[in-house]
């Protein structure tokens, strides 16, 4: 499994030396990942002492059981604000 702080970083990889972050890069970033390519990303942590190599196919896995955990997560501080009387 890899780990939520590990993409603490994908900002890193849409970024360029100047610090902007181009459209066309985060263009064909999000097509990629929409598509869940097989094609290999590089992640580098902000310190640059880390990188980790992952598919476009294993980010929109990890993105979507991150999105669906949040969801869950939200629906049973509502269920539990409910049942404590709280609205």
């Amino acid at each position: 499994m890899i780990s939520c702080a590990t993409f603490d970083t994908l900002v890193i990889f849409l970024s360029v030396c100047s610090g902007s972050v181009k459209q066309s890069v985060i263009v064909v970033f999000s097509a990629q990942l929409d598509a869940g390519s097989p094609e290999k990303v590089s992640l580098v942590s902000r310190d640059e002492q880390s990188v980790l190599v992952v598919s476009y196919a294993e980010l929109k896995q990890f993105f979507e059981q991150s999105f669906t955990e949040l969801q869950q997560a939200a629906a049973q501080s509502q269920a539990h604000t409910r049942v404590s009387g709280f609205s």
